[in-house]
């Protein structure tokens, strides 16, 4: 998946990627951002969509090791010291029980940023 991303039609700085971009700032413009509050929403949508594709390459999103190796994953998880790390440790195992979906999760995330991108919008305070 991150070899995508050099290919033409999805690298980033291709211009059509670039004529993508350009319809997204636009949409942001409209939605009543100025060039600071567009910027930094262009920057909350790419952080969450390159992030989330780096995630999902690194084995943290599904069945850990799936994508990372299971012997490499499963030595991590043992190392864990749950009464140092309480909370991730908990939210690990519960990622080991299959019910991750990556699908899922990223439309969830992408619901959540649109929905503070709106009420940023709408505040007036988007610069």
């Amino acid at each position: 998946m991150p070899l995508a991303l050099a290919t033409d039609r999805s690298n980033p700085t291709s211009p059509q990627a670039m004529r993508a971009m350009d319809g997204l700032v636009g949409a942001l413009f409209q939605a009543g951002f100025d060039e600071r509050g567009a910027w930094r929403a262009l920057g909350a949508i790419n952080g969450l969509v390159f992030g989330a594709l780096l995630l999902s390459t690194g084995g943290f999103t599904g069945a850990p090791g799936a994508h990372a190796g299971e012997e490499q994953v499963g030595v991590y998880i043992r190392r864990l010291d749950p009464a140092r790390l309480p909370h991730f440790s908990r939210l690990l195992a519960w990622t080991t029980q299959g019910d991750v979906n990556p699908a899922a999760d990223f439309e969830q995330a992408l619901d959540m940023l649109i929905q503070g991108l709106e009420a940023t919008a709408k505040s007036g305070h988007s610069g």
